[in-house]
Order: C-alpha cells, then sequence, then structure tokens
C-alpha cells in the first residue's frame, strides 16, 4: 500500500511537472521523500525543482541530502557531482567543499583533492575557523607529502594553535629535505624555528654554524657554537668548528691557538694523520711560529719508518712494551679546553638577535626587492587613475578595478599578510644592522 501510495505521488508529480506547474510537483516529490527519505532520485528532483523556482536555501539541502545517501551506498562519483552542485550554488560551504576534497581522494583524483583542500583551508581562514584550516591543511600535506611549501606552512598554523608536537617534527621532515637537496639558506632558516622551539638541541645547533660556515658566516656560526660549548661535552669537532668560525671573523690569532690544542689533542688520542694535517692549515696561517714548526718535525718523525730513520737498525723483535694508558678525548680536552679559550670570551660574541629565526637573503636583493615595489606601486596607482577614467565607457576597466579593489580590501589575505610581515619587521631593529653586516 505504502508503494502504491509513493507511485502515485511520482506519477501526478511528473504530470504536475509536464504542465509547467513547478511548485504542485514540488508537493508531489516532497511528499515522495517524506515517506522514503533514502530515495536519492527523486531528491534530486526535489533539489532541481527548488533550484528552478528560486529557493537556493531548499535546493542545497535538497542537493546535500542526496550526496549523502549515493555516498552511504558507495556511489562516490554521483555524490561527488552532487556536492560540486551545493558548490555551485553556495562556493564558500565547507561541508560541500570538504566532502568533494574527500571525495576526490578516494577517486584517486589528487590534483582536484588538492585543490578542493585550497578552496576549503582559504574558506575557513576567511571565516576565521582555525581548527578546520589546519585539519585542511593536514590533508593537503598527506596528499603532497614531500611538498616543503606545504609543509612548511601547516607547521606555522599548527604552532599558531599550540599543536606544538605535531609542528616540530614537521619542521623537522622539512629541514631534512631542504639540505638533502642542497638549500642551505633555507634549511637554515627551518633549522633556526626548530631551535626556537627547542633550545637546548645542542646537536642542532651545531649542525646549523656548519651551515653557517659554508655560508662565510663566521659570527652566527659562533653564536650556535657558544651553546655548544656551553652545553655539550667537548669534542675534537668542536674545536675544528671554532678554528673555522674565528678564522671567518678574521681573528687569526685565536684561530691558530685552538688549531694548536686540535694538534695536542689529535696527538693524545693517537691521530696521527690527523693532526699533521692540522699542523699544516695553522702553519698555513702563520707559518713563523716556531712551536707549529716544532710539532710538524715531531710528526714527521714519528711518521718515518725504520728503514728511513736509520739503515744500521737491526731488525730484531722488541721486547713487549708494558701497555700504556690511554687517555680518554674527554680528559684531554679538559686539559687543553681552559687554556685557549674562556666562556667569557665566547660570551662577548654577538648572539642571533633575540635567538629568533631571521632572514637570510642577501640585503642587496632585499634592497631590490624593495625598490622594485616601490615602482610598482607607483605604476598601478597611475594605471587605476587611467581605468577611474575610463570607467563610463570600458565595462572590462571597472570589473579590473573591482579585483584590484578587492585584493586590497582591508581585513583580505594579502593586506593581512603583509601588515604581519611589517609589524614583524619593525619589531626586530637588528635588521637596520644587516646592511652594515653584509658589507662587514
Amino acid at each position: 500500500m505504502r508503494r502504491n501510495t509513493i507511485e502515485q505521488h511520482v506519477v501526478r508529480g511528473s504530470h504536475q511537472l509536464e504542465r509547467g506547474s513547478l511548485h504542485k510537483a514540488l508537493d508531489e516529490f516532497l511528499a515522495v521523500v517524506q515517506r522514503d527519505p533514502d530515495d536519492a532520485r527523486t531528491w534530486l528532483r526535489v533539489a532541481e525543482l527548488y533550484a528552478r523556482t528560486g529557493d537556493g536555501r531548499n535546493a542545497v539541502e535538497a542537493y546535500r541530502n542526496a550526496a549523502a545517501i549515493h555516498a552511504r551506498k558507495g556511489f562516490q562519483r554521483h555524490a561527488l557531482a552532487l556536492y560540486k552542485n551545493v558548490l555551485a550554488l553556495v562556493p564558500d560551504d565547507l561541508d560541500a567543499l570538504k566532502n568533494v576534497a574527500e571525495l576526490s581522494g578516494h577517486l584517486g583524483l589528487l590534483s582536484d583533492a588538492t585543490l578542493q583542500y585550497e578552496a576549503l583551508l582559504k574558506a575557513c581562514q576567511l571565516q576565521d575557523r582555525s581548527t578546520e584550516a589546519l585539519s585542511a591543511l593536514r590533508c593537503i600535506l598527506q596528499l603532497n607529502p614531500h611538498d616543503v611549501r606545504i609543509q612548511l606552512h601547516f607547521a606555522e598554523t599548527a604552532l599558531s594553535l599550540g599543536f606544538r608536537t605535531e609542528a616540530i617534527e614537521t619542521l623537522r621532515s622539512a629541514a631534512i629535505a631542504l639540505k638533502a637537496a642542497g638549500r642551505i639558506d633555507e634549511y637554515l632558516r627551518v633549522a633556526e624555528q626548530i631551535l626556537k622551539e627547542e633550545p637546548r638541541n645542542t646537536v642542532l645547533a651545531r649542525d646549523i654554524a656548519k651551515g653557517y660556515i659554508v655560508r662565510n658566516n663566521g659570527r652566527f656560526a659562533l653564536a650556535r657554537l657558544r651553546m655548544c660549548y656551553d652545553e655539550t661535552p667537548k669534542d675534537a669537532e668542536l674545536l675544528d668548528l671554532l678554528a673555522q668560525a674565528f678564522a671567518l671573523l678574521g681573528n687569526t690569532d685565536k684561530c691558530v691557538t685552538l688549531l694548536k690544542a686540535l694538534v695536542q689533542v689529535h696527538r693524545d688520542q693517537g691521530r696521527r694523520a690527523l693532526a699533521l694535517d692540522t699542523v699544516h692549515r695553522a702553519l698555513d696561517l702563520r707559518p713563523q711560529d716556531e712551536e707549529l714548526q716544532k710539532q710538524l718535525e715531531q710528526l714527521e718523525e714519528r711518521s718515518l719508518t725504520p728503514t728511513e730513520v736509520s739503515i744500521e737498525i737491526d731488525i730484531v723483535a722488541p721486547e713487549p712494551a708494558a701497555p700504556s694508558a690511554m687517555v680518554t678525548e674527554e680528559e684531554t680536552l679538559r686539559m687543553y679546553m681552559p687554556s685557549f679559550v674562556s666562556s667569557t670570551e665566547l660570551a662577548a660574541v654577538p648572539a642571533l638577535p633575540g635567538d629568533e629565526a631571521f632572514d637570510l637573503f642577501p640585503v642587496a636583493q632585499a634592497q631590490k626587492l624593495a625598490s622594485e615595489v616601490t615602482f610598482l606601486i607607483d605604476k598601478t596607482a597611475t594605471k587605476l587613475r587611467k581605468l577611474l577614467a575610463l570607467l563610463p565607457a570600458q565595462m572590462e576597466a571597472k570589473v579590473n578595478l573591482t579585483q584590484a579593489a578587492l585584493a586590497l580590501y582591508p581585513g583580505g589575505e594579502l593586506v593581512t599578510q603583509l601588515c604581519t610581515v611589517t609589524e614583524e619587521l619593525r619589531s626586530n631593529d637588528w635588521i637596520d644592522d644587516l646592511p652594515r653586516a653584509a658589507q662587514g
């Protein structure tokens, strides 16, 4: 009996539709879905009739019901098409954007899914829905796990929302990718951001120092090596890095003193080849140093074979010598480290401004970009004035002007980003010192 009633409503609704009585047809089809809420085909008819009668709100809900039924029954392509109909009526509908993105991903349409998640992200940001924005970013990251740009965007958003652990792990992944690709400047910027969150990570600080040394930046390298000197056990590599940093700063005396100590450490630890190489490095800086000349002679003498030392040496098996006590590297460094560098001297080296991440782009390039922006602003203002003069005759000019006004509207995404950058620049007075540092 119920099925007969539904069929009667369908027949009457179809007749009313043929006559052009949209509202009567709509009433008949609504009666059908009231009795059978899982009838996706009738929900689609209802949605189309609502749209034709100008009732967009109810049309959206009907499309949404039809799409949900198709998705539940496994007809994902049909559901995807219906959710796109919702977006055609309400482009910033978060639920529809999310469903279109998820269905596109399930169907293997990864590019479409990424685009839809990006649209969802933008809509969430405009509506100040931070948690949903982070969720959209997380989905984009899952679809593009090796995209560093997306990783950094996700980490920034996650940090701002308090998801610190997840953000740091993402930053680490980005840093590894940048380092492997040889993008040292970008790697240093990301590594500094990680170090800001983990200020006692001396392993990372040392790696950052190596990056600065590669970039011939002794001042920043020494600032990070100071952290290692204060908080980690001293080792030969630290001496070597300190020597390189002082060399970049032009402090030859300190560099040679460090290298001498490093020679002694290598000798005491039985690393004669490394000691010899270090002596030669020090002699390149100070060729007339008597102490270095003496160390060189001793090392070369010990490296000679018995035949080279004397042809009169009897080839007799020597008596086994008593085992000598090997001094550990830590003990060796403890003997030599205080004699050539002190915490006071290292503390005198200026640290990074506020120990925050900083811009590593060359100053000259930044100045060039600033001048280009100034030129473009003036040029844009001139063109906008011409557009205003042409408005009565040129509709296309009016459209272009509207788009430009929307892009520069206060509270818009572009203006918000520019204001954020400006405030960051104002809060860091040290940026004014960058041109002098670059010239130095």
